[in-house]
């Protein structure tokens, strides 16, 4: 028999290194864009190049998960992480820069899966959600990190000296991994990979996972690129805000994130053990995301920090999703599952957060950059309010299992 502890805290440090790159790149934007010249397209697709990686990672990690386990895979995924650490902190040209950025993505994409993945194989269902919740808020201390300490990291060590201790932290987090967390004494599955490669077909055609996908993707997405780059632009370019008010900011937010992305796993399982399933609650924050989203492009003269609070703060929900879909699919699917849906999770990131930069070069000649934005926000708004009635619609068929009414189970091998 194990600690909790034991499982999650080696993994929730993992993601906590993935979060904290995730979200670096709205600190260190102005040495991007002075130091290297980089336009504000360039400084998307730059970017971006962490989500394109990722995403392309998961359809394998899925596989891979399932047959390796998530110890083993995020481990060695976390060396690669570090790797790319050097090789960004290192580069003096661009192409250096979108090689470490892509290695880093690479590196990372399956911290959060492998997390999900790890609390299947040791808890009972109906507690994944609070537990998730867990994983998620020590990511979104690594946003925390990744505003005001990385600022002041930055000016005390300079850009390589700040990735250079980056490198550490994640070689660091790669041997606790290892060393620390358990393995379940069931086997694995050891089908070929051509059986697994059908399962995934498979996933894909089914109606279960795309009435919830895009719910989980958009919310997901979308905020992934907007916390990473886009907010801490758009206090710049449409609030004109300074830029040691917009790192005051970025800290504040990432604050208010962290308290969503822990509040609504436990909200979650409180409200199942009332009968009451998580998709639910996910729509109706979403809903309330998509309406946030609006005021940001309406831009009403309220606190900077409510505006982009009630983003993030609604945003979180969109992690529910992955307990929804845990519930979906057999046990044995359930890694394929949440890595098919982190795909369309950073897809959706990674179109945004480069599209979002050519879209307002693109859009400048037509019309201000004070119209540009809320133009693109607002369609980001419809977007999600689409996806919501989509789930919404799908909820009767595909909803979560009632709640069990035995005692929750203890950890064990």
């Amino acid at each position: 028999m194990y600690h909790p502890a034991r499982i999650l805290l080696p993994f929730a440090l993992g993601y906590f290194f993935s979060y904290l790159l995730r979200t670096v790149n709205a600190v260190i934007a102005p040495w991007l864009t002075h130091e290297m010249g980089l336009s504000k397209a360039e400084l998307g697709a730059l970017t971006s190049a962490y989500f394109f990686t990722f995403a392309l990672a998961q359809l394998p990690l899925g596989i891979l998960m399932d047959r390796l386990g998530p110890r083993r895979l995020n481990a060695a995924l976390l060396l690669v992480a570090a790797a790319g650490c050097a090789v960004f902190g290192l580069a003096n040209s661009s192409t250096g820069l979108m090689l470490g950025r892509a290695l880093i993505g690479l590196g990372v994409s399956g911290c959060l899966m492998c997390a999900i993945k790890a609390n299947t194989e040791w808890f009972p269902l109906h507690r994944l959600p609070a537990l998730n919740s867990w994983i998620l808020f020590a990511g979104l201390a690594g946003s925390i990190v990744a505003t005001l300490p990385v600022a002041w990291l930055l000016s005390q060590l300079g850009f390589q000296g700040l990735f250079m201790l980056l490198v550490g932290v994640g070689v660091l987090a790669a041997f606790i991994q290892w060393r620390v967390v358990p393995e379940p004494a069931q086997a694995r599955p050891q089908e070929s990979l051509r059986d697994s490669m059908q399962a995934v077909g498979q996933l894909f055609r089914q109606r279960r996972f795309w009435s919830l996908a895009p719910l989980g993707a958009l919310v997901m997405g979308l905020h992934m690129a907007m916390q990473g780059l886009w907010l801490a632009q758009w206090l710049r370019d449409v609030r004109q805000l300074p830029g040691a008010t917009v790192d005051h900011l970025l800290f504040q937010l990432a604050l208010v994130a962290t308290c969503g992305a822990l509040l609504w796993g436990q909200v979650a399982s409180r409200l199942q053990k009332r009968g009451i399933a998580p998709l639910t609650l996910l729509c109706g924050v979403a809903a309330l995301n998509g309406s946030a989203l609006l005021l940001l492009a309406w831009n009403p003269d309220w606190p900077a920090l409510l505006l982009i609070g009630s983003y993030s703060f609604t945003a979180m929900a969109g992690n529910l999703a992955y307990a929804v879909m845990t519930a979906r699919f057999d046990p044995q699917l359930a890694g394929r599952a949440n890595t098919a849906l982190n795909l369309v999770n950073f897809v959706i990131a990674f179109l945004t957060q480069s599209g979002f930069g050519y879209a307002l070069e693109a859009l400048q000649p037509r019309m201000p950059l004070l119209q540009a934005y809320p133009a693109l926000l607002t369609t980001m708004a419809a977007l999600v309010i689409l996806s919501v009635l989509l789930a919404w619609r799908g909820r009767r068929a595909h909803g979560m299992p009632p709640p069990p009414t035995s005692a929750p189970q203890q950890v064990h091998r």
